[in-house]
């Protein structure tokens, strides 16, 4: 669709002379899409080994699982609420980087990383494998 905007319109349009532009758009847009896709299924799986291995027992592990897509549900609508919020805010008012359009981007960027600092501080606990709580020995 947006190859076939109008070059009238706010889209580059489909026309000889922006083709190199388009084809490099949708590149990066498929790189960017490929990366999140992957991002999200490693996250997801490595969150689920985190709750197994965390879990005292087979018959706790169900709990443990149910309020692990309770609590990454719910982050992931406040997430959307909090930057629709600031998306709104930001292009409303004309104030200076960072506040401008870019301020959802920026908190984005922040929240990232402070989530990636604290991932480092996770104990190697919770990723060691305990031999004696396979599925089949918890009761």
């Amino acid at each position: 669709m947006f190859a076939a905007s109008p070059t009238s319109g706010s889209g580059l349009g489909f026309s000889p002379r922006n083709i190199g532009t388009l084809l490099v758009l949708w590149l990066l847009l498929l790189v960017l899409l490929l990366g999140r896709t992957v991002g999200n299924a490693l996250s997801a799986t490595s969150l689920n080994l985190f709750v197994a291995n965390i879990a005292p027992s087979a018959a706790t592990l169900g709990v443990f699982n149910g309020i692990q897509q309770l609590c990454t549900t719910f982050i992931r609508i406040i997430g959307l609420v909090l930057s629709g919020t600031l998306w709104g805010w930001s292009i409303k008012h004309s104030l200076v980087y960072p506040f401008n359009s870019h301020l959802a981007w920026v908190v984005c960027g922040l929240v990232t990383a402070t989530a990636w600092r604290l991932s480092l501080r996770l104990p190697d606990s919770v990723n060691i494998y305990l031999p004696g709580k396979n599925q089949r020995n918890r009761r």
